[in-house]
């Protein structure tokens, strides 16, 4: 009897040391290239604490906006935030050693631009502390947040469409493959040909949903010998921009 109690002192003990912790977390947010969003950066905390800090390696395809972060829970904080080697570095103190009032929200918030490439990119919530008034840092779990970039992205799955040896004024065909990489539908709004000797006689505009392709029957119906390169240029809404395909063949 006397073990089973120690062992529900214990859990209870336990519990009430993951329940009474100081957390400290970052918000997600998603939105499209070159959009702009504001992430939140949010303590919970059992311990009163005069500073804090916390460093977010932001990669290549999140941007921090200059002079966008703000502090709240304070009237006389110094607040910083700079990026030094591609990580946001954000702290906050106070000259007269005031604490951060109440027990839970919203410390600080700033805002990314968002690249063009599609995906889910973790805020990582490294090197993350508080301080307390005797200058010690005090216990403290994290969470990471979420920025997803939404958009489709084009890849060409035939970049060279090789007719080979060929006799001059006959007609041809080769399929040229287009696939979405991205996270979001893609329309394909054309094809351009650096040569009036190619045409796609069947095109139509064509949404292709994330994860999949479609193919284009590309026409070639040369006139002059000779060894010849050419391009085909898939015009699309991805945030990649547009890409070519090459056309090669030996005209005889």
């Amino acid at each position: 009897m006397k073990k089973l109690l120690s062992i529900i002192i214990f859990f209870a003990a336990l519990g009430s040391q993951l329940i009474a912790q100081n957390i400290m977390s970052l918000s997600s947010a998603e939105g499209s290239p070159q959009d702009i969003v504001e992430i939140e950066l949010y303590v919970t905390n059992i311990d009163d604490f005069i500073a804090f800090q916390t460093e977010i390696p932001l990669g290549d395809n999140l941007t921090y906006v200059e002079n966008s972060a703000v502090l709240y829970r304070s009237e006389e904080h110094q607040l910083i935030a700079s990026v030094v080697n591609g990580i946001l570095k954000i702290y906050s103190y106070s000259f007269s050693s005031s604490a951060f009032s109440g027990n839970e929200g919203k410390v600080a918030s700033f805002q990314l631009k968002l690249g063009n490439e599609p995906g889910n990119f973790v805020l990582e919530n490294t090197k993350a502390k508080l301080v307390d008034v005797s200058a010690e840092e005090l216990p403290l779990s994290t969470t990471n947040g979420n920025v997803k970039v939404i958009t489709p992205k084009a890849q060409i799955l035939t970049p060279e469409l090789n007719f080979g040896h060929i006799p001059i004024r006959n007609t041809y065909t080769r399929s040229l493959t287009v696939k979405n990489i991205g996270n979001a539908p893609m329309t394909i709004t054309g094809l351009l040909f650096s040569n009036e000797s190619l045409s796609c006689p069947s095109f139509t505009e064509k949404v292709v949903s994330a994860g999949y392709s479609t193919s284009f029957t590309i026409q070639y119906a040369p006139q002059i010998a000779g060894d010849v390169t050419y391009d085909i240029t898939v015009v699309s809404d991805a945030s990649s921009g547009n890409h070519k395909a090459k056309v090669i063949a030996v005209q005889y």
